[in-house]
């Protein structure tokens, strides 16, 4: 090597090792974006520049900057066409300098670390281009195509336009066209006269009925019950917005967690379209436990149980919690105030909704204990279609009575109740094997006194 050459690639390496001093890496930058005039467009254009959207999250050296800005041009671009301004153009800047200066990369990479780049985005929107010919491609009946819904002299927004081919293929698919095909439309542009000619490709298919329905998932749930309860029967006439109504029906009885339909892509030796229901039910019970506490009052605890699903036909069973009241007094306004306590942990929990009031004390006195149920009602303590009995009565003698009518009266209903088992070894308790929702629940440690 020459001792000219040696000196050259020395001064070369001093030089890059003095760029890699100053140079910033990652390269910190500011976006100072224009505004278009239209808030909507504005707010497009930010979220859909990298510029923006990745300056803290995703930082980059220099030469990665400008890669970066070099991306958003086309993007940008895109977006403002998107918007009917097809000739429009995108410029950014990076220190004043434009994307394709030779001197950029030098001047990003002679930055101090600590100083920022200063990007300016700015725009040149040009004249909203409008639609002029809208055509379908493809033998589609009338009533299929008013749901096109795009006129001539519209603005030509991307937007409106694929939305348009959705509504198409949406009403084919409704009048029984179960295969119907619409493609991307085609656009194309006439820039002396700021217009776009569009063009949809449709295929409808054959028109075709419902064929085999298939209900999978079921578990508890009657099939019977399910099929009878379905707005759409096998023969009926294909509809994309019937079956999901049914799905959604489904989904409405409250026993399923998720109801989804998968349609056979082609049709079955019958010319019909075979169609699955996929349920998942949710669990049969479910537990909902409220408490309360009063200093001058003590605790009180409320529980409803529910199961979803008792017969297979979607009916449900709700126990409340129920108020027997044998005297008055502070016990009696403890049971009835249980209800009220339980609304500060689950806003669900309402009046007690059966009340039976055994006492020897009348209202007019004014004492607690021959306060009426419907004064117990106005505050909230039972519900306002509660069903309530107040006996003027001693509860010793009245009680026996009323436990021997049950027994005598109802032993069917009887011989059908089970204890519900409490387990309690845990900070959260589960009845039949089920977790007390417990979310609305603190544990304050509080200091002792």
């Amino acid at each position: 090597m020459s001792n000219r050459s040696g000196v050259l690639l020395l001064t070369a390496v001093l030089l890059y090792g003095a760029c890699r001093a100053y140079a910033a890496d990652p390269q910190p930058y500011k976006v100072d974006m224009a505004s278009t005039g239209d808030s909507t467009l504005n707010s497009t254009l930010k979220a859909t520049s990298d510029l923006e959207t990745l300056r803290k999250s995703a930082p980059v050296g220099p030469f990665g900057l400008i890669g970066r800005a070099r991306g958003d041009l086309e993007r940008l671009k895109t977006v403002l066409e998107s918007f009917g301004y097809y000739q429009s153009y995108v410029e950014i800047r990076i220190d004043g300098l434009p994307l394709d200066d030779p001197g950029l990369g030098e001047e990003l990479t002679s930055k101090s670390k600590d100083a920022d780049a200063e990007i300016k985005i700015t725009f040149s929107i040009g004249p909203l281009y409008h639609l002029r010919k809208i055509e379908i491609d493809g033998q589609v009946p009338r009533e299929a195509e008013k749901a096109l819904g795009l006129e001539t002299g519209a603005p030509a927004i991307a937007a409106d336009v694929l939305a348009a081919g959705d509504r198409l293929l949406n009403a084919l698919e409704d009048q029984g066209y179960a295969f119907a095909k619409v493609d991307t439309p085609i656009a194309h542009e006439d820039p002396p006269n700021r217009v776009l000619d569009v063009s949809f490709h449709a295929v409808p298919g054959d028109r075709v009925q419902i064929g085999r329905i298939q209900i999978r998932g079921l578990k508890d749930m009657k099939e019977e019950f399910i099929r009878k309860r379905l707005l759409v029967h096998t023969g009926d006439q294909f509809g994309a917005s019937k079956i999901e109504a049914a799905r959604k029906d489904l989904l409405a009885l409250g026993v399923f967690s998720s109801v989804s339909v998968r349609v056979a892509d082609k049709a079955d030796s019958e010319g019909r379209v075979p169609v699955a229901f996929n349920t998942r039910e949710r669990l049969q019970h479910s537990v909902r436990l409220s408490a309360a506490y009063s200093s001058d009052l003590g605790g009180s605890t409320g529980v409803t149980w529910t199961k979803r699903n008792v017969s297979g036909k979607a009916d449900s069973l709700t126990l409340s919690a129920d108020a027997i009241n044998l005297g008055g007094g502070t016990p009696k306004n403890f049971i009835n105030q249980a209800s009220v306590q339980a609304e500060f942990f689950d806003d669900r929990v309402g009046g007690h909704r059966y009340a039976l009031q055994i006492v020897t004390d009348v209202p007019h006195f004014g004492g607690a204990s021959g306060s009426s149920l419907e004064e117990a009602q106005s505050w909230g303590k039972l519900a306002t279609d509660s069903a309530r009995v107040s006996v003027q009565a001693d509860a010793t003698i009245a009680l026996p009575l009323l436990a021997s009518a049950l027994a005598a009266t109802a032993p069917p209903l009887l011989a059908r109740r089970r204890m519900p088992v409490f387990t309690l070894a845990d900070r959260v308790m589960t009845v039949d094997g089920q977790t007390v929702p417990n979310e609305r629940f603190e544990v304050v440690n509080e200091p002792a006194v």
